[in-house]
């Protein structure tokens, strides 16, 4: 049985492709790989044989959010891997 292996991404499409690239790397080594990220990207998963998972908003209010601000201080970006970590497996878009 093949393990899925999935990558959570939220950015611009310089956080996206690397990941699509790494993604592309483990599926050719046998693993099914989903990446999760914003549905402006989905074509760009989807071209390169991945699955796409949703993640709903927008990736430059996410990024200004004081609630999930890019530091580790405050366990911030702690909190918010935990809240996406519980999506993976759901068809519909998650919100940030």
């Amino acid at each position: 049985m093949r393990q899925t292996i999935t990558l959570l991404v939220s950015g611009t499409l310089g956080d996206v492709r690397p990941l699509v690239t790494l993604g592309v790397g483990l599926r050719n080594a046998g693993y099914i790989v989903r990446v999760a990220t914003h549905a402006h990207y989905a074509p760009l998963v989807q071209v390169h044989g991945l699955l796409w998972g949703c993640v709903e908003g927008n990736p430059s209010d996410l990024l200004r959010s004081d609630n999930v601000a890019l530091t580790l201080d405050g366990g911030r970006c702690a909190a918010l891997l935990r809240r996406c970590g519980t999506f993976a497996g759901r068809r519909q878009c998650m919100r940030v």
